[in-house]
């Protein structure tokens, strides 16, 4: 056992080699804010503090490159990668890409040098849209998957979906829809609000009863059970699964599941 003196020695230095400091300046009412946020859930301003960036950096995209770069995949995961990379159109509309419905909320008009006027729709894209790539997520197959068909994981940023289901089309639509409404929420809350305006639009004419539909799926009831049984599914999962019946031949409530009806 080291002395005292010893151990103070042995501790700066040990700091001096491995820690880096990052000076952080914040109002003493964010102060206040902060510890007392960490006191409800039983730890210290500094930790708290730790936690917070590490559970951001889980959760935000991992744009500086693909995933898949000298990875070797199974049969079963290369089917999933090429069903998900071939369908990836379904969704150009949640990443407000050119010529979706989307587009003209962030397209903006400039003046160019040659004097006309021209039309921008990148001015406006997040970051997590220009740079979307569905090698920024994992993808799995896996018999383990107990009574799920398929999962998205926010935190490990993947897909998971059950061996039997593989070749079940509706399913990985599902999961992708997660997927990609976790790239809507990355973009912030007002493109979110901008795609459940624009998508409401897009499906009212060619859903009759939509309102009606949107009304008995929200009622707490309903929702809470499926909460219960595979987690939280909002109104735009709801819109977007119809969306993706109509464009794939699909009876209405296929993608959603859950014995939606």
């Amino acid at each position: 056992m080291l002395t005292n003196e010893k151990k103070k020695q042995y501790d700066l230095e040990y700091a001096k080699k491995n820690l880096k400091r990052i000076p952080l300046d914040v109002q003493k009412e964010k102060y206040e804010q902060i510890k007392e946020a960490a006191q409800r859930v039983g730890t210290g301003v500094n930790t708290y503090i730790k936690e917070s960036i590490d559970l951001r950096m889980a959760t935000s995209l991992d744009l500086e490159g693909g995933r898949w770069f000298a990875k070797t995949f199974s049969k079963d995961v290369e089917t999933l990668i090429n069903y998900v990379d071939a369908h990836g159109y379904l969704f150009k509309d949640m990443l407000f890409a050119d010529g979706s419905f989307t587009c003209d909320y962030i397209s903006v008009d400039y003046v160019g040098n040659d004097g006309n006027i021209h039309e921008d729709n990148e001015y406006y894209l997040p970051e997590c849209f220009a740079n979307f790539s569905y090698d920024c997520f994992d993808f799995y197959v896996t018999e383990n998957l107990n009574d799920y068909m398929g999962t998205f994981d926010p935190i490990k940023q993947s897909i998971t979906i059950n061996t039997e289901y593989l070749g079940v089309e509706h399913v990985i639509l599902h999961e992708m829809i997660h997927l990609h409404e976790y790239v809507l929420e990355r973009a912030g809350s007002q493109y979110r609000e901008i795609y459940f305006y624009c998508l409401y639009k897009e499906l009212e004419p060619q859903i009759s009863d939509l309102d009606k539909r949107i009304e008995e799926y929200a009622h707490v009831s309903n929702t809470d059970e499926i909460m219960k049984i595979g987690g939280f599914h909002s109104i735009l999962f709801l819109m977007k699964s119809f969306d993706l019946d109509l464009k794939m031949g699909y009876e209405l409530g296929t993608v959603m599941g859950y014995d939606y009806k």
